[in-house]
């Protein structure tokens, strides 16, 4: 793969490191406040950077980018063991309708839905994380989805180190004096 391939994906890596920092930041943020909706909006955030970067590193079969993505895992250092490998988590929320469908279909018992420990604790019954379709903990960060356990906080760490690594490789590499700031254009009609 050519350097500057390298450099942009690690641009992009970058980027969408900086993304799920800022999101896993924000979970913390507004447990502070109590905001039930915005800290799973921020999960989800979280996972959507972070799966991002995992489509990078391990993209679909179908867009023949295996060589190059299993270089640029060379290249930064990445195996199969990192976080980022497993989707599982961010593709239930990305398929929330079909896994809705089967939980509607396949349980009667009350419908028990993004409860975060400490803030909205189920009101029906004795239910705990098992029985709630989305639950979180913030103590552990560890989110629960009907009834599987998922662990953020070593993803979260991976990220931070990752977001190291590629500043680093940007900063040594040819397009150091190189970077894209978003703007924002308005245009009069």
């Amino acid at each position: 793969m050519e350097q500057r391939v390298i450099e942009l994906f690690c641009m992009e890596i970058k980027k969408q490191c900086s993304f799920s920092i800022t999101a896993f930041k924000d979970i913390d943020i507004y447990l502070k406040k109590s905001d039930v909706e915005r800290v799973w909006y921020s999960i989800h955030a979280f996972l959507t950077a972070t799966a991002n970067i995992s489509k990078i590193f391990w993209p679909n079969q179908r867009d023949g980018r295996e060589k190059s993505a299993e270089e640029l895992r060379k290249y930064l250092n990445i195996d199969n063991t990192s976080a980022f490998h497993n989707r599982t988590l961010r593709n239930h929320f990305e398929h929330f309708d079909d896994r809705l469908e089967q939980w509607a279909l396949s349980n009667k018992t009350p419908f028990i839905d993004s409860n975060i420990s400490g803030i909205n604790q189920p009101l029906i019954g004795n239910s705990n994380n098992r029985e709630s379709v989305r639950f979180y903990d913030p103590k552990t960060h560890i989110v629960y989805f009907m009834g599987e356990k998922y662990e953020l906080l070593p993803i979260y760490k991976e990220v931070c180190e990752l977001h190291k690594k590629t500043d680093k490789k940007i900063a040594t590499g040819s397009i150091t004096n190189c970077s894209f700031q978003g703007k924002i254009v308005i245009r009069k009609k």
